[in-house]
């Protein structure tokens, strides 16, 4: 059960990682002058 539950919090954090790229992404398409004001 141990290593079932390492490897479910893995993937659930790998997901959330892609999750945020993905929102990241799309803040930036939806607002590229955000990307201009670093």
């Amino acid at each position: 059960y141990k290593g079932y539950a390492s490897e479910a919090k893995h993937g659930t954090v790998r997901d959330f990682y892609v999750f945020k790229e993905k929102v990241y992404n799309h803040f930036l398409e939806s607002h590229p002058e955000m990307l201009l004001r670093k």
